[in-house]
């Protein structure tokens, strides 16, 4: 059985209760109290107030009936309205305003930087004419330098001091430009002292001097043990020429390893280029003991029989010559220089 209490028409049918009156005081009420008690304290009117009628609410469901064959009812609601989720008002007031604020921003930057130029390029030149727009410089790297050359510093300046002494001396770049003496049979020899020069005319270095003439001896062997300065010597006797030679020991080098060392011209081929002319065959006999100024010597004989290439050790100083004659003359003199 339904309970009628569920019915909204039976609902709407019965009346509320009345509301409880209401205490006013008007000007009028307060006249009306004070007369009424004589003098005494004004007491609020009470005053009804009636409820406003309240209207049954009418169902305005609209049954909406379905015509077609073969279907039976009840009929459904075809669609349920989804709760959508609610979203505060001010969420989305504040996302859209910042947004905003951002775009206004990036307009306003590209709107000034636009003005700029514009103001630049086209209203200053209309304003001033004659003012010339500043182009700053276009930066150049820097060209590459190239390493600065290397300059050899120049070779030491030799101070020529001559180991012996002589009648006469000539200056020349080679020996084979030396001016020939006349020394026809019978008369003295001549001995004669040849500085030899550079291109410069600077004196030409031993080591440079002496390889060219002897391959075998090499610019540092001849370093290693002598000195540059060098006295050179052209002995002319007999309508022939022969030349000789004397180095010094490099200081700082025992004498006795230099002499270990030049022994080794013995078995050179080139110690023929020390003539200055050729002296013919060797002898088969090779070198040999000998004496020059009264110091151990060796020497070789050639078939020409005044050519006989010796050497021989005055203590630092190394004697050289293609004559046996020219050997014993300039041993003589080099004894006799003071220069040691």
């Amino acid at each position: 059985m339904d309970n009628p209490y569920d019915n909204p028409a039976v609902n709407n049918s019965v009346p509320p209760p009345p509301p409880p009156p209401v205490a006013v005081r008007t000007m009028e009420s307060d006249i009306k109290s004070i007369s009424a008690s004589g003098g005494g304290l004004p007491s609020p009117e009470l005053v009804n107030v009636s409820q406003p009628e309240k209207k049954p609410m009418e169902n305005k469901e609209t049954d909406v009936k379905i015509s077609i064959p073969g279907y039976e009812g009840p009929e459904e609601k075809l669609f349920n309205p989804e709760t959508l989720p609610t979203q505060t008002p001010g969420d989305s007031a504040t996302g859209n305003s910042a947004t905003k604020k951002i775009i206004l921003a990036v307009l306003g930057a590209a709107f000034v930087i636009g003005l700029g130029g514009v103001g630049y390029f086209f209203v200053y030149p209309l304003i001033f004419p004659g003012a010339e727009l500043v182009t700053p410089p276009a930066v150049t790297p820097p060209a590459d330098t190239p390493p600065a050359a290397v300059i050899p510093p120049p070779p030491p300046t030799i101070s020529h001091r001559s180991y012996l002494t002589s009648d006469k001396a000539e200056v020349v770049i080679a020996l084979s430009q030396a001016a020939p003496e006349a020394t026809p049979s019978g008369t003295l020899p001549v001995f004669k002292e040849v500085v030899v020069n550079d291109a410069t005319g600077g004196k030409l270095p031993l080591s440079k001097y002496l390889p060219p003439l002897v391959p075998e001896f090499t610019e540092a062997d001849v370093a290693q043990f002598f000195e540059d300065d060098f006295t050179s010597f052209i002995y002319y006797a007999d309508s022939q020429a022969w030349v000789g030679y004397v180095f010094k020991v490099k200081s700082g080098i025992s004498p006795i390893i230099a002499q270990s060392a030049t022994s080794r011209l013995e078995g050179f081929a080139g110690i023929d280029g020390l003539f200055l002319q050729s002296p013919g065959a060797r002898s088969a006999e090779g070198f040999k003991n000998g004496q020059i100024g009264g110091k151990p010597a060796r020497y070789l004989s050639y078939s020409d029989p005044s050519a006989a290439l010796s050497y021989a050790w005055f203590d630092s100083y190394l004697l050289v010559s293609t004559n046996y004659a020219a050997a014993q003359e300039a041993s003589r003199r080099l004894i006799a220089n003071p220069a040691q």
